[in-house]
């Protein structure tokens, strides 16, 4: 696993990962039954290039503001060169008032709209969007 996550230590089997850099390239993973204690910072995303694939988010929890800080970038963000991504069964939990940027649920910036597939979520709170496409 690559990406954003670093910020933070993450602990998987009571197991602490050890992270891969950003420019590490994801492939068919499933990411599933989690909690994503957010605050305004993506919970799920990537820098750079990479041409990350096959990504499922499946049954997890987002929890706060997608957007305190500048441009919301959602709680999850997928760069233009990711692919086959879906997005099931999530909930998203937004806070009622807008803290500085408006809540968005995922942005996701490849153009192409069959890249992407959301569906089966819940959205509770206030938000301004559920998927922006760039």
């Amino acid at each position: 696993v690559g990406g954003t996550i670093s910020y933070v230590e993450f602990y998987c089997d009571g197991e602490l990962i050890d992270f891969c850099s950003d420019d590490t390239v994801c492939r068919n993973i499933t990411i599933e039954n989690n909690i994503f204690k957010c605050d305004g910072f993506p919970g799920i995303g990537h820098h750079g290039d990479c041409t990350h694939n096959g990504v499922i988010i499946r049954n997890n929890i987002f929890d706060g503001p997608s957007g305190n800080y500048g441009k919301s970038r959602g709680y999850i963000i997928f760069r233009p060169q990711v692919t086959d991504i879906t997005v099931e069964g999530n909930v998203f939990f937004a806070p009622e008032k807008e803290y500085g940027s408006p809540n968005i649920g995922m942005v996701i910036e490849n153009p192409d709209i069959n890249t992407f597939r959301e569906y089966n979520n819940t959205y509770k709170g206030n938000f301004t969007e559920i998927v922006k496409r760039g």
